[in-house]
């Protein structure tokens, strides 16, 4: 029987740029794929890395460790262990893990089970597991209208 190895089963994120195409035409699942982006890298932090600086024009950004700065991508997804700290502005966020600092996702933020944000939180859309949790600030804004709304503060 052949061993197994880490890099024989690619791991697909959990907001796919585009999915596998089927019959030659790309798929659609849920969360619908990002067709429009204008990015097309993808960056990850690797579990016990530690990254100081600045990430932008990424399609898609990976924490699985711990990344100080500013991020500016199309899907943030931070791991369970991974924690970001700083500026972070995305179209969607999926977070397992911890963010802290002033948070601008414009289209959908879920907050896994696991997941912690605290901060000032600009969302579009809000999704909550059990368990996940939000400190700070927190206001919904729409791409449909320059209104604001009253911030709502989470203690």
């Amino acid at each position: 029987m052949a061993a197994s190895s880490i890099f024989s089963t690619p791991k697909k994120p959990a907001y796919p740029a585009v999915d596998e195409t089927v019959s030659g035409q790309a798929s659609v699942s849920s969360p619908a794929p990002l067709t429009h982006s204008k990015y097309q890298g993808q960056a990850s932090i690797g579990e016990g890395v530690h990254v100081k600086g600045d990430i932008h024009d990424c399609r898609q950004v990976d924490v699985y460790g711990l990344m100080e700065g500013e991020i500016e991508t199309d899907i943030l997804i931070i791991h369970e262990k991974g924690s970001v700290k700083g500026i972070v502005r995305a179209e969607r966020a999926e977070i397992h893990g911890t963010a802290d600092g002033e948070v601008t996702i414009s289209a959908r933020l879920d907050i896994r089970a696991t997941g912690l944000i605290a901060g000032v939180v600009n969302y579009g859309e809000l999704s909550v597991e059990a368990g996940g949790r939000m400190t700070g600030q927190l206001d919904h804004c729409s791409e449909k209208s320059a209104e604001r709304h009253t911030p709502i503060p989470i203690d």
